[in-house]
């Protein structure tokens, strides 16, 4: 116990932008050098005498201040399993375009943090409308189902809201809607700092494109989060992807592949209104490789670590979940492809979990399309397309009126006392609480989001 709280002690800082010499400055310049680091395992672990396929440390975020756990007796690391269960990233500040200037610029982001600073994300609940020919039978398989009686099917989600006709469309055309919703929500709520879009908006390369374009036009944007689908080597994937931008480039891309597929039963299929293209006496599987089993942190300007999740890797508790609590994001943001995020429904339940331990604060974002098909359980017919649950707080319900496009969520940052379970204080994480909401209106929306 000793040995643990003295190297927790020795490690203050690791994982975030050093205030002075030591093991977090050693640490820092660790994983941004050029050449061959001392500590090889970086990104997945900052241990150099232990493999990473046997067990990894990293810096953590938050400690939690419920139960008695190894997680409760450290401010600094966090032990992690091997690489072979789940493979975690953290990323210090990768901005490669611009090295020399980074530590200074997170510094003083960091040195002027006091309590009113807030960050400004732009919700856009897009696709706007989900058809039931969007879902396609992919294949039967061979072998029966759960229940052994109608072999399971599976299904894939074809992205025919991103055409126009026989078009697809353009990366300049999303870029440019995107960019209308920026600059008119920016009139009201000062910079938008990150753009939120749910699972399955977009392509991979379609959101990196539409990333540099957004880079270039608006600097001040700090990230582009959205769910992908991809082809790659003939698997399909689905993803999130996490588009950090700096000085109008883009300075990393996080690619996380979903690690639970969606499975639909008959309640399920009458509740999103898809019995007419998927058999209601089969249980329905998605149709994606889940061999790819990662999740990756990064630190933002702000010194806070931000973590993305994909539906169903929200609720259940393997593989990624324990890596979540064991580090504690500040923010987990949850990309879903869902019904209306109603407080009583199944995401503001496992928000509430891990608003709790190990005290992240959780937004959930679906697509207005999906909100729209769905026939909720409870008759509650608003269009609730996110959720915001913060530890000392109910769940909020993020609801888009009719005619707006998009909604600003603006959280304020505050400094957060920890304390360990053998009673060591630490003033410096950072935690988000919901200070704002406002609806994103435009005066002529673009003809292909009515499909």
């Amino acid at each position: 116990m000793n040995l643990l709280a003295a190297a927790d002690e020795a490690c203050s800082g690791v994982g975030y932008t050093p205030d002075e010499e030591g093991i977090a400055s050693f640490v820092w310049n660790e994983f941004l050098s050029n050449t061959k680091p001392v500590l090889e395992n970086i990104p997945n672990s900052i241990a150099f005498q232990v493999p990473k396929e046997v067990a990894c440390v990293l810096p953590k975020a938050l400690t939690p201040d419920a139960g008695c756990t190894v997680r409760s007796l450290s401010h600094n690391l966090a032990l992690l399993p091997g690489i072979g269960v789940v493979k975690a990233e953290w990323y210090i500040g990768d901005f490669p375009a611009a090295r020399p200037s980074i530590s200074r610029n997170i510094s003083n982001a960091v040195e002027g943090l006091t309590e009113g600073h807030s960050m400004n994300l732009l919700l856009v609940p897009f696709p706007y409308s989900v058809h039931g020919l969007d879902f396609c039978v992919s294949r039967i398989s061979e072998e029966g189902g759960p229940e052994r009686s109608r072999p399971a099917g599976y299904f894939r989600v074809r992205q025919n809201w991103l055409r126009i006709g026989s078009r697809t469309i353009t990366a300049a055309q999303f870029a440019s809607f995107l960019s209308s919703l920026i600059r008119r929500a920016a009139r009201d709520m000062g910079e938008i700092h990150g753009v939120v879009l749910p699972e399955a908006s977009l392509t991979r390369n379609l959101a990196v494109r539409v990333a540099k374009i957004l880079a270039r036009r608006h600097p001040k944007l700090q990230f582009l989060a959205c769910g992908a689908l991809s082809s790659i080597d003939g698997e399909e994937r689905n993803e999130a992807v996490l588009i950090r931008l700096h000085e109008k480039e883009i300075a990393h891309r996080f690619i996380q592949s979903k690690h639970h597929r969606w499975r639909i039963n008959d309640r399920q299929l009458l509740q999103y209104q898809l019995g007419g293209v998927l058999d209601p006496t089969r249980t329905w599987w998605e149709d994606i490789a889940l061999h790819t089993r990662q999740i990756q942190f990064g630190v933002n300007g702000h010194g806070a670590v931000i973590a993305t999740l994909i539906c169903e890797d929200l609720a259940r508790p393997d593989p990624v979940l324990p890596v979540i609590t064991a580090i504690g994001p500040n923010l987990v943001i949850a990309l879903l492809m869902d019904g209306p995020q109603l407080e009583s429904r199944w995401p503001a339940r496992y928000a509430t979990v891990l608003a709790d331990d190990p005290g992240s604060s959780v937004l959930t974002l679906t697509s207005a399309g999906m909100v729209e098909r769905t026939i909720p359980p409870t008759g509650d017919s608003r269009n609730v397309i996110g959720l915001w649950k913060h530890r000392e707080s109910r769940a909020t319900e993020l609801v888009l009126p009719q005619k707006a496009l998009a909604l600003v969520v603006s959280l304020a940052l505050n400094e957060k006392l920890q304390v360990t379970l053998d009673g060591r204080e630490d003033r410096k994480a950072i935690e988000y609480s919901l200070a704002g909401l406002r609806n994103v209106y435009l005066d002529e929306r673009p003809e292909w989001l009515d499909r």
